[in-house]
């Protein structure tokens, strides 16, 4: 067993030494990236490495396979080394490993690290809702990770039963703004407040200003202006100074006016991840810098003051805010994940075995006990979504979109009580021993009968289409066929 340190930047410059027990010993069953270290595909770009560096370095240890453990990021280059290998007619087969807290991989039922994660928070925030509610008095802001943020806010929000969530499903129409978002927390507080209930949680998810359409826009305009004045943002990276008033005069009227009522630090951090993050490469902006809680507890507190002044509220109102970015970062693992990860480490093994290639360890019936699991190996390619893209650019064409959870998978509405109406919930800490040390996440368990069903049907039609797709058919009938077939594709997905 040969391990690769510092992830996919140790491929590159052949960083690896040899597992033993011992060196396992301490680190078994303990969670995080301490024994190995890791990369991001972006960092091998930096380091001016690439595929043949990865397969020369497999070639000088030998692989019989190289497995890859990630999200949706990783695994899109996973498929990319998988090609490059079987076309160089590299020895070494690729196996991908779902593993990611955002469990947002489609066609897996859940990756290596989402109970985990799911609980320490539930716990944490729990914990804040008590505090909040023996108060009487203070409104709790809690920040969460969430690049998927239907995902852990979903699961926290079943647990823990928050008053106020902020959903993807809340603000992926592009119709919903700031301004919608905090009419609705201001809402809840008024009505609460009206029934002698001055305190409360809100979950807050670190992406979610990425779905709100006022941010899009403010953080497009801040690129144009560093583009066309970078002067502005020159002493950014050294002490985190910029020309805060030639930016905002820079600015269009009303995003001028939404960026100063903000705090003078968050208004670093958002020039901050803009200028420095993927935006600029044409990616999706990271905001877990930002403290979004910060900003939407300045909102509220405008709205609530401008109530009271129109005699529309009159309880008190007092916050505080909390950022849990990297909490679960070092959490241990539950007896959840300490089982999936034997199982779809031993199951990659079986895969290496057996020379499968371009493939990711897919474990189903996870809601069952561990006895009845089955595993299963879904092609990579099959996760990719292709785009169009100049023909001299050497970035693949593809990459893996996060999956949705549909509103009957997580119910979550239906699942607790009005939020004026609700209790919050304190799960305690995770367990590792006694009668619900091996309880699973409740997005898990919920019945998901119409998405079995749908699934049933789409394999059925498939199955159809394929027999209809004979040897000697016309080459003409096959592009009218794939015409029509995007055709529908993209209208679906406008819908």
């Amino acid at each position: 067993m040969v391990c690769i340190t510092m992830g996919l930047a140790g491929l590159v410059n052949g960083y690896s030494f040899e597992l033993t027990e011992e060196l396992l010993a301490p680190h078994r069953n303990q969670g995080g990236c301490d024994l190995l270290g890791q990369s991001q595909p972006e960092d091998i770009a930096k380091l001016g490495g690439d595929l043949q560096s990865c397969a020369s370095t497999c070639r000088r240890l030998k692989l019989d396979g190289l497995v890859v453990w990630g999200g949706r990021n990783v695994h899109s280059w996973t498929a990319r080394l998988a090609e490059y290998f079987a076309e160089h007619k590299a020895r070494t087969c690729v196996v991908g490993v779902p593993a990611s807290v955002q469990s947002d991989l489609p066609l897996i039922e859940q990756t290596l690290g989402y109970d985990t994660v799911c609980k320490l928070y539930s716990s944490i925030v729990g914990n804040l809702a008590i505090k909040a509610a023996s108060s009487g008095s203070i409104w709790c802001f809690v920040r969460i990770p969430g690049r998927s943020i239907s995902h852990i806010a979903a699961e926290v929000a079943l647990l823990t039963h928050p008053h106020v969530v902020l959903m993807s499903s809340d603000t992926g129409n592009e119709q919903l703004g700031l301004t919608d978002v905090t009419q609705m927390i201001c809402n809840v507080i008024e009505i609460r407040s009206k029934e002698g209930n001055n305190n409360g949680v809100v979950l807050v998810p670190d992406q979610l200003l990425a779905s709100v359409f006022e941010m899009k826009q403010l953080f497009r305009e801040i690129y144009e202006i560093y583009t066309a004045c970078p002067e502005c943002f020159a002493n950014l990276n050294t002490n985190g100074i910029i020309d805060m008033p030639v930016v905002q005069h820079l600015l269009p009227p009303l995003t001028a006016a939404l960026f100063k009522s903000m705090p003078e630090r968050v208004r670093v951090q958002i020039c901050r991840v803009v200028v420095e993050g993927e935006f600029c490469r044409g990616g999706n902006i990271d905001l877990g810098t930002v403290e979004t809680e910060v900003i939407f507890k300045s909102m509220v507190e405008g709205e609530l003051t401008r109530r009271v002044v129109m005699g529309k509220f009159r309880g008190p109102f007092q916050a505080i805010t909390y950022s849990l970015p990297y909490q679960a970062r070092a959490a241990l693992p539950s007896n959840f994940d300490c089982d999936l990860g034997y199982t779809i480490g031993y199951t990659a093994g079986t895969f290496v075995t057996q020379e499968r290639t371009g493939v990711l360890v897919d474990v189903t019936k996870l809601k069952e006990d561990v006895k009845h699991w089955e595993v299963f190996s879904t092609p990579i390619s099959s996760l990719l979504t292709f785009h169009d893209g100049p023909e001299d650019d050497s970035q693949p064409k593809y990459h893996i979109q996060p999956r949705s959870r549909l509103l009957y998978d997580i119910s979550y509405e239906r699942s607790m009580p009005e939020p004026e109406e609700r209790t919050v919930i304190s799960p305690g800490p995770v367990q590792f021993a006694g009668p619900i040390a091996h309880l699973k996440t409740r997005t898990l368990c919920m019945p998901q009968v119409q998405r079995v069903k749908q699934m049933a049907i789409c394999e059925d039609r498939m199955a159809r289409l394929k027999s209809k797709v004979v040897a000697g058919c016309p080459p003409e009938v096959l592009k009218a066929v794939n015409m029509l077939l995007k055709g529908g594709v993209d209208l679906l997905r406008q819908l």
